[in-house]
Parts: structure tokens; C-alpha cells; sequence
């Protein structure tokens, strides 16, 4: 029996899942080779800092002393505990990864099942085709594959923000009661990733189930109250992980960031924003509307250069047609209405863009990619209704010129597509600068070597000298000298190598002291010089002695070696020009080369 699904949909379903397989390979493959592995900003660190916590059975842990010298930017020290602020569901995650031994193969299985979500969502509410251009726009944007390559909670975020969309689409469209309850569920299991993003969405969401109350007819409570239930349920986790975090009930732990970050936490910036509406000019530790007017419109701006990369106006010009209110759906409405919602929120935030540019509002890339595929597809339904409707009379012509019409329009948006792939091995400035701005997302792969100044050259070296049951202190002048070992390191700080922060010499043996049956070593970043540390008792000092590789050996030893040749050739050479002065050899017959010379020396002297 022949399939009743169109040809069309075979193919443009084969096309997503190998769009959905490039994510997974595409961005392992970057975390492996490029990023090598390790987290390049703090966010990482932390969480790879808990995952390794939940694999110890807690979710906090006793405090080592002198905990400076080994905690990272928002690690919370509080009542001698030890823990990561951030919501459990990445950590856990990320967890997995670690009893699986591949951890960085957790955000690439998600960036490909939520390429796969994509897909359904077009498929089920437009048809296969714009699900397929929104597989291919999405893994074709740099942005999307460098955040899933990433030890960041942003690829979960957006899986979790399709997730949602895809099954509350499926609750205007079925009414059936399941699908608000998954909706739900996804809503609370993303405010455990992004908090503010959950509560954007949330809203988007609650508004329109309103809107559709008469779709859903006297069924809207239940819906409702389901869909509540759900969000409540994942609200409550986020609240009782926090409070278990903080030690107190109802207080997040991000209340005990406020001394360890750069700004006030996000709680007290609400707090502040709210009652600052009057406030006169914007201080470091404050905020203000038009902090949070200007934090939003740089992200918009950043947002707009590399959510799909395209070329000038190219960018989010498919995705603004669907605006047009010809043949407009109550998807693209849905659509549109939480892509505008969610920067809104993030007023909120004091600063725009630390690290991988726009990140703060990545989950709207969803909307993006949907509504430019939805933009292709009314280019094609606006030349379709051209061609009735024109001199294209008979059908022969209108059939000749939408297939045209249909090709030029691929043809230019694969040449779009086709111009991202080609910007990874693009060398260009950017490129070759040692550290690119943080702001930026680095969207060649030239570029995501030693980014934010992170690399493996540290933990190479002492693997390469076979270092074990030591402690390495860093110098870390900036934070990427410690932050590039931080995540070698466990909690309980018990692995054959631990990495502490070169703070100085008294905290430093204070450290040596807390491991007294271990070799000490010191290193400088980046440029790698590892010395052998020795606490002297008398003094209460600390020595180093630089150790020098194999490779330095035997130049020394060479070096060595051709000094005690070159000084034997001068002692030489000495004895034989006292020789040649006497004019004789040492059994007295005269010398024949001194003869010589003075014969030269008389032929050649000029005659007077």
C-alpha cells in the first residue's frame, strides 16, 4: 500500500532531520575540536560546578578553607556552604553527561530535538515545506550552533520555549486537555532554566488562552486550571530548590550574589526598578527605566546583526512579511506577541550583552526562524494570487511562471543560507585577534579558539609532566587564568590534580597546609612557566624553582656541551700561538707555518 503523505512532506521531513542531525554532529563537533571541551565564561564553570555537586548525591557542600583560592565568579559561599546559584535543571542535565562520560554531547542532543520541534510546529500549523525552511534557517545561523556548542542553559531554554509553543498550538487547535498539561509542564520546567524568560513566555501564553476562550467554549477553566497547576508545580520546584540552596524558606538563593557579583542581583534590581521611576541618572550598583530601555534596545541591535547573520536589510526582512495583515493567522499573532514580549522583560537587567552577544533573549530565535519561514511562504501565496489575477490568463503560463517564481525565491534564500556556511572559515581580523570582544559572538571557527581567552594550554602542561597528587596555583591577573582549570577541579577537591588561584604567598600556604601530603607547583597564564613551590618553615615563606622541559634539557645539556668544546678549542688555540710567538715547535725544529707566515707577511707588505 502506498503512503497517502505527499512526496513534498517525505522530502522536507528527510530535509529536517539531516538539518537535525548537522546540529547534532556540527555543534559536538565544535565543543570538541575548537572550544576543547572546557566552559569559556563563568556562567559554564558554575554550572558544571553543581552538575559535579548532584553527582555527589548533594546540592551543597561544606566550604574548603580558604574557599577564595578555588571559587569561581557566583559561586555562593553562605553559612560555610558552598553551592551555584543558578535553577537545577541544566546542572542535572549536565549531571547525566558526567555518569555518561560526555558531557559536552548534552547541548548538542538538544539543539537537534529542538530543530525537530521546529519542524512539527511548521509542519502542523503552515505545511511541511515552511517547517523545513525553518529546520534549515535555524541550523544555519552561526548563533544557534555556537550556543550549542556551548556549556550554557540558553540551548535548553529555547527546546523548552518550542516545546511549549508546539503543544499549546496544539491546545487551540484539539482543545484536547493533555496538551495544556505538557504545555504547562514546559512553562515550569523552563523557569528552572530562565526564570524571566519562563514568566515572559507565560504571560504570552495565559493572554491568548483568553483570546481563544470561545475556541476552547465552557472548557476554558479547565484548561486554564490545568495549565496553572503545571506552571505552579514547576514554579514550586524552582522555589523549594532555593530555598534549600539559601537555608531560608521563600528566599532565592540569587539574594546572596548581591557581595560576590559585579551588580546587585536580580531580585534587588526589581525591587529598585520598580520604585526608581523618578531616579536621576544611573549609578553601577542601581537601576532605572531608562537603564532597562537602553539594556533592551542594545540587545535588540545585537539581536538583529546575528540572529540569522544575513547580509544588511537581509536579516529579519523575511520576517517581518508576515505582518502584513493579508492572510495573517492566529499563529503568526502568537508568534510575534511573544517575540516582542520576552525583551521586554529583560528591562529588567542591568546590562545588555556579556559573552555570546544577544544571549539573554536567544529563545526568541524560535520565533524568528518560524515567522521567516512563514515570510517565505506568503512571498510565494502574494506571486501565486499575482499570477491569477494578471494577464497570466491561461494556465500553462501561470503554472510557468510560480515555478519562477518559487525557484528565484529558494535560489536567493539558499544563497542567505549558503553565505552563514561560508562565514565559518571566512579569516578575517576578527579571526586572528587573540581575544575577541566578549560581547560579540564568535561566528567563525577560527574565532572560537581561545575565546574569552580560555584554552587548555594550563591543564596540557601538567598532563604532559605527568603531574598527580599535586596542587597548581595560577597566576590569575584576569579571570581567565583560573577559570581556564576551575571545571578540572570537583567540589570536594579530592582529584589527582587541584587548581588554585595564586592569590598570594601567605593565603597561598595556608593552602599547602590544607594538603600537606602533596608537591606544589605554580604556573603563570598565558604564558605557561610551571615552577616547583616549597613552603619554608622558617620563614614562612614561599620559594619557586621554574621547571624546565625535556625539550630544555637537551638544549641546556647542548649548550653544555659545545661551552666545554668551545673552551678546549680556546685553550688550543692559546698553547698554539704561544708556540708560533717562540717561533719554534716543542722538539725544536723551527716551524714551518710561522716561516710561512712571515714569508706572506714580507711579500705582501708594501714597499716603501
Amino acid at each position: 500500500m502506498q503512503s497517502s503523505v505527499p512526496v513534498s512532506d517525505r522530502i522536507a521531513q528527510m530535509v529536517a532531520w539531516t538539518a537535525a542531525l548537522i546540529a547534532l554532529w556540527g555543534s559536538a563537533h565544535i565543543n570538541v575540536r575548537y572550544l576543547e571541551q572546557i566552559p569559556h565564561v563563568q556562567d559554564s564553570v558554575n554550572y558544571l560546578f553543581q552538575a559535579q555537586l548532584f553527582s555527589s548525591g548533594r546540592i551543597t557542600i561544606d566550604a574548603p578553607p580558604n574557599v577564595t583560592s578555588f571559587s569561581s565568579e557566583h559561586i555562593i559561599v553562605q553559612n560555610n556552604r558552598w553551592y551555584c546559584h543558578y535553577p537545577f535543571l541544566v546542572p542535572f542535565l549536565f549531571m547525566i553527561g558526567l555518569h555518561l562520560s560526555a558531557i559536552h554531547m548534552v547541548n548538542p542532543l538538544i539543539a537537534m530535538l529542538t530543530i525537530l520541534v521546529i519542524f512539527r510546529i511548521g509542519r502542523e500549523n503552515y505545511n511541511a515545506l515552511t517547517g523545513m525552511w525553518s529546520a534549515l534557517l535555524l541550523v544555519s545561523s552561526p548563533f544557534f550552533m555556537v550556543m550549542s556548542a556551548s556549556f550554557m542553559s540558553h540551548p535548553m531554554g529555547l527546546f523548552l520555549t518550542t516545546t511549549g509553543l508546539l503543544f499549546f498550538l496544539r491546545v487551540l487547535r484539539s482543545g484536547k486537555l493533555r496538551h495544556s498539561m505538557l504545555t504547562g509542564l514546559a512553562i515550569g520546567l523552563l523557569f528552572n532554566t530562565r526564570p524571566l524568560t519562563a514568566f515572559a513566555l507565560g504571560l504570552s501564553l495565559f493572554s491568548f488562552y483568553i483570546r481563544n476562550r470561545d475556541r476552547l467554549n465552557r472548557r476554558i477553566i479547565h484548561h486554564l486550571t490545568t495549565w496553572i497547576i503545571f506552571v505552579l508545580l514547576g514554579t514550586g520546584m524552582f522555589i523549594v530548590y532555593s530555598s534549600q540552596l539559601s537555608g531560608k524558606t521563600l528566599q532565592f538563593a540569587t539574594h546572596t550574589i548581591v557581595s560576590e557579583s559585579k551588580g546587585p542581583s536580580q531580585i534587588k534590581l526589581i525591587n529598585r526598578f520598580v520604585n526608581s521611576f523618578s531616579a536621576a541618572g544611573i549609578a553601577r550598583d542601581s537601576h532605572s527605566p531608562e537603564r532597562g530601555i537602553g539594556c533592551v534596545k542594545a540587545l535588540l541591535e545585537l539581536y538583529h546583526t546575528y540572529a540569522l547573520n544575513w547580509p544588511g536589510w537581509f536579516n529579519l526582512s523575511l520576517f517581518m512579511i508576515p505582518l502584513i495583515p493579508w492572510k495573517r493567522r492566529e499563529t503568526d499573532r502568537l508568534l510575534y506577541w511573544s517575540f516582542f514580549i520576552v525583551p521586554l522583560f529583560y528591562s529588567l537587567y542591568w546590562r545588555s550583552a556579556i559573552m555570546y552577544g544577544p544571549r539573554y533573549i536567544y529563545e526568541i530565535l524560535a520565533m524568528t526562524v518560524l515567522l521567516s519561514a512563514r515570510g517565505l511562504d506568503v512571498c510565494l501565496e502574494g506571486c501565486d494570487w499575482l499570477h491569477r489575477n494578471t494577464v497570466m490568463a491561461a494556465w500553462h503560463t501561470r503554472r510557468t511562471a510560480r515555478i519562477a517564481t518559487q525557484t528565484a525565491l529558494y535560489i536567493l534564500t539558499g544563497a542567505l543560507i549558503y553565505s552563514n556556511i561560508d562565514q565559518y572559515f571566512i579569516k578575517d581580523y576578527y579571526n586572528l585577534r587573540e581575544n575577541p570582544p566578549v560581547s560579540l559572538v564568535p561566528m567563525r571557527l577560527g574565532a572560537m579558539r581561545n575565546f574569552n581567552g580560555i584554552n587548555r594550554s594550563i591543564a596540557d602542561t601538567v598532563k604532559a609532566w605527568g603531574l598527580s597528587n599535586a596542587v597548581v596555583f595560577v597566576q590569575d591577573s584576569r579571570w581567565q587564568g583560573f577559570g581556564s582549570v576551575s571545571s578540572f577541579n570537583r567540589p570536594t577537591l579530592d582529584t589527582e590534580v587541584v587548581y588554585a588561584r595564586d592569590i598570594n604567598d601567605e593565603t597561598n600556604a595556608r593552602v599547602m597546609h590544607h594538603f600537606p601530603n602533596r608537591s606544589y607547583y605554580w604556573t603563570s597564564y598565558p604564558r605557561i612557566q610551571l615552577h616547583r613551590m616549597e613552603f619554608d618553615a622558617a620563614t614562612g615563606g614561599v620559594s619557586k624553582i621554574r621547571l624546565r622541559t625535556p625539550e630544555e634539557e637537551e638544549k641546556l645539556r647542548y649548550a653544555a656541551q659545545a661551552r666545554e668544546e668551545l673552551m678546549d678549542r680556546q685553550e688550543e688555540m692559546i698553547d698554539r700561538r704561544n708556540q708560533l710567538e717562540n717561533g719554534v715547535l716543542a722538539s725544536g725544529v723551527p716551524d714551518p707555518k710561522r716561516s710561512s707566515l712571515e714569508t706572506l707577511s714580507d711579500e705582501e707588505s708594501p714597499t716603501p
